[in-house]
C-alpha cells in the first residue's frame, strides 16, 4: 500500500473500527482469521454503504461456521482442507495474460462458489474435463445486490506471496475507471557465488562434467551466462565470496570474466561472511522475499531489494508469484545459485546445468516476449530505482481531457502503470507505452506530466 501511495491506517481489531465514521475509505483489509458475528454483522453493514472488503486472510473453521459470513464471502458450499498442485490466473490479473503453473502445492479450502462471483485465480485438477467455471477458486470477488461493494476473497496464503501485489493493484484498478500507481521498472538477475576463485574437486562435478570448479565455471557457467546476456539483454549482477581479492585482478580467466561482466554493463558485488549479498554501493543488499518482506530494514534503514525468483530453476512452479511482481511492483527479480549447483549433496534431485539452463531460459525468453517494455538493469540501478518510488509524492489530477501528475521530490525518472479505458491521445513531461488491454507504462522524465485522452462514449 505504501508503494502504491496508498493512505494507511491499521487497527488491532475490526472493534476499534465500529464507532468511527469512515468517509474516505476505499477498502477495508482483513489480515486476520478469526472473524466473530459481530465483526460479519458490521462488515455487512460497510458492503451495504458501498464500501469494499478485502479478504487478505482466509477466515478460520470456527469463523466459517457462521453461515452469515460465508453468505458474506460468496460461498456457497464449504469443503476440506485440501493441495492444489497447479493453477490459472485470470487476464485481469496479471496484464492481460493468462498463466498457468505446475507442481505449486497450494493448500486451500475444497469451495464452491455463489453465481454473483468473479474469479481471477483457480486451482488445476488432473481431470481435464472440468469446465472452467467449475474449477475450484482461489481468488475471486463477490457483490450481493447492486449499488453494494465488492467483498475480496484469497482462499489460502495466495495474498502472502508476490501475488499479494497484483491482487491489491487489480484490486485498485478494478474499483476505478482510471487508475495510476507508481511502480519500479526493472528486471533483474542476481548471480550468486560467481566469479569463484576456488578451484574444488568433487565426484558430482568430475562425474557429469568431467570437470573441477573451476573448468565448469570457465567452459560452462560463465558460457551460458554470456549467452543469455547476449540474447535477452540480461545486466547480470554478480555476488563474490571473493570480491577484492587478488585473483580477481591477476590471474588470466578471472580478469577475463570480469571485464567481460563490465562490457556487458554487469556488476560484481560481494557475499559477506555472514551470507548477506552485498549490492555494489553497500547501502542495499539483495534478500529473499518473504511473507513479511519490508523494503527497509528495522535495524539499520538499508534498502533490501527483494529476489522474487529465489531460485531460477523453480520457474516453472512459481513462475505467477513472480509475474505477480510485475503486476504489483513492475519488477522481476530472480537468483542463479552457483554453490547450490555446486555442492555434493541430494545428487539425484539436483538438476545438472543444462537442465537448469533450459528452465533459466524458458523464464528469460517468455519474459522478453511479453515483457519486452520492462527495463533491464543491475540490482544496483534497481535499488536507485525503488529508492526513487519510495521518495516520490505523486498526484494525480482528472479531467474529461486527461490527467496531469504532479510528482512530490522528482529525481531524474519515475514509472508509472496506469489502466484506463480512454482513447490516449498525447503526452508532455514523459513517454507511455501501451502494456496490456487498457494498461499502459507511463515513464517520466519530468516533475510534471500530462496525458491527454479522449473518452470512449457507450453505446
Amino acid at each position: 500500500m505504501t508503494v502504491m501511495k496508498e493512505s494507511l491506517g491499521s487497527v488491532q481489531s475490526i472493534d476499534d473500527l465500529r464507532d468511527r465514521e469512515l468517509p474516505e475509505l476505499k477498502l477495508l483489509i482483513i489480515t486476520t482469521e478469526k472473524i466473530t458475528e459481530q465483526d460479519t454483522e458490521w462488515l455487512e453493514e460497510q458492503v451495504k454503504k458501498g464500501k469494499h472488503v478485502f479478504f487478505a486472510v482466509f477466515p478460520d473453521d470456527t469463523s466459517l461456521k457462521s453461515r452469515r459470513l460465508r453468505n458474506l464471502l460468496g460461498i456457497y458450499r464449504l469443503g476440506k482442507e485440501t493441495v492444489y498442485e497447479a493453477m490459472r490466473t485470470s487476464q485481469n490479473l496479471l496484464l492481460g495474460t493468462i498463466s498457468e503453473s505446475e507442481d505449486s502445492h497450494i493448500p486451500a479450502r475444497e469451495i464452491e462458489l455463489k453465481k454473483q462471483t468473479q474469479i481471477y485465480i483457480s486451482a488445476l485438477l488432473e481431470d481435464e474435463d472440468v469446465e472452467n467455471e467449475d474449477l475450484p477458486p482461489l481468488f475471486w470477488s463477490y457483490v450481493g445486490e447492486k449499488g453494494d461493494g465488492f467483498v475480496y476473497v484469497s482462499n489460502g496464503q495466495l495474498a502472502e506471496t508476490p501475488l499479494g501485489y497484483a491482487m491489491l493493484s487489480m484490486i485498485f484498478c478494478d474499483l476505478s475507471e482510471t487508475y495510476i500507481y507508481p511502480v519500479v521498472n526493472a528486471y533483474c538477475v542476481a548471480v550468486k557465488g560467481m566469479p569463484y576463485v576456488s578451484n574444488i574437486r568433487s565426484d558430482i562435478l568430475e562425474k557429469r562434467y568431467s570437470r573441477d570448479a573451476r573448468g565448469v565455471q570457465r567452459d560452462l557457467f560463465y558460457p551460458e551466462l554470456k549467452r543469455c546476456s547476449d540474447i535477452y539483454g540480461i545486466r547480470f549482477s554478480y555476488f563474490t565470496p571473493d570480491y577484492g581479492s587478488d585473483a580477481l585482478e591477476k590471474e588470466g580467466e578471472l580478469v577475463y570474466f570480469c571485464q567481460e561482466i563490465e562490457a556487458a554493463k554487469g556488476e560484481i558485488s560481494r557475499i559477506l561472511l555472514d551470507g548477506t549479498m552485498e549490492i555494489a554501493d553497500s547501502s542495499s543488499r539483495a534478500v529473499e522475499w518473504t511473507e513479511d518482506f519490508q523494503f527497509r530494514d528495522g535495524k539499520d534503514q538499508r534498502l533490501n531489494v527483494p529476489l522474487l525468483l529465489d531460485n531460477m530453476s523453480d520457474y516453472l512452479q512459481e513462475r505467477q508469484f513472480v509475474d505477480g511482481g510485475l503486476r504489483g511492483l513492475g519488477m522481476i527479480t530472480g537468483l542463479i545459485d552457483i554453490p547450490e549447483i555446486l555442492e555434493d549433496e541430494d545428487e539425484d534431485e539436483k538438476l545438472e546445468w543444462m537442465e537448469y539452463c533450459k528452465i533459466m531460459e524458458t523464464a528469460m525468453g517468455t519474459h522478453k516476449k511479453y515483457y519486452p517494455w520492462i527495463d533491464r538493469v543491475t540490482l544496483s540501478e534497481a535499488a536507485g530505482r525503488i529508492e526513487n518510488l519510495l521518495a516520490i509524492e505523486p498526484k494525480y489530477t482528472y479531467s474529461s481531457d486527461g490527467v496531469r501528475i504532479d510528482i512530490g521530490n522528482f529525481e531524474k525518472e519515475a514509472y508509472f502503470y496506469m489502466q484506463t479505458p480512454n482513447k490516449i491521445t498525447g503526452t508532455e513531461g514523459g513517454e507511455i507505452t501501451k502494456i496490456g488491454e487498457e494498461l499502459y507504462m507511463i515513464r517520466a522524465n519530468n516533475s510534471q506530466v500530462k496525458i491527454d485522452w479522449k473518452q470512449e462514449v457507450m453505446e
